[in-house]
Formats: C-alpha cells, structure tokens, sequence
C-alpha cells in the first residue's frame, strides 16, 4: 500500500521539453517518510475499458529518495518524452 506524501501539477503550458527533468517535491508534514526512503512518481492518466470507456489510471514513470531536507527527488532526471504538456 502507498502513502500519498506529496501531489504536483507540471504545467508546461503549450511546450514540450526536449530536456530531461529532475523532480524536487517537498513531502507533507506528519507522513511516515524518512530520509533515505524510496518513493514513487506517478501520471495520471486514462485507459480504454471493453465496453469503450475511458477509466482513470495512474502511471508509474520514475522512482526516487527523499533527502534529509525531507525533500523527494527523481533518482535521475527523466526521459522527456514522460512529460509533456498533456501531463496533468
């Protein structure tokens, strides 16, 4: 079971980014993540259901840490392709 510690909207506007990005996210005060701790960053997104559909869905696109200064990070920067102006 997953811990919500922080959500984020990446709003590029009507741009792409052909560089690869590095998330920073401050975690919610009172959480149970402690430094050193794995977390994971999620997309929501959509998916076709038999019956033609749309559901909600959410996206596992990057793993990472959270520092002693209680901050979240990527442990890498992304492929740019992960994040578009279509990320909500």
């Amino acid at each position: 079971m997953f811990e919500t510690l922080a959500a984020f909207k990446l709003d590029l506007g009507n741009q792409t980014t052909n560089s690869r990005v590095q998330l920073a996210i401050p975690v919610q005060p009172g959480s149970n993540a402690q430094a050193g701790d794995e977390v994971y960053f999620f997309r929501k997104g959509q998916v076709p259901q038999p019956d033609g559909t749309m559901a909600d869905t959410w996206w596992l696109v990057e793993n990472g840490f959270v520092g002693e200064d209680g901050i979240a990070r990527t442990a890498r920067p992304m492929q740019a392709w992960k994040w578009t102006a279509t990320t909500p």
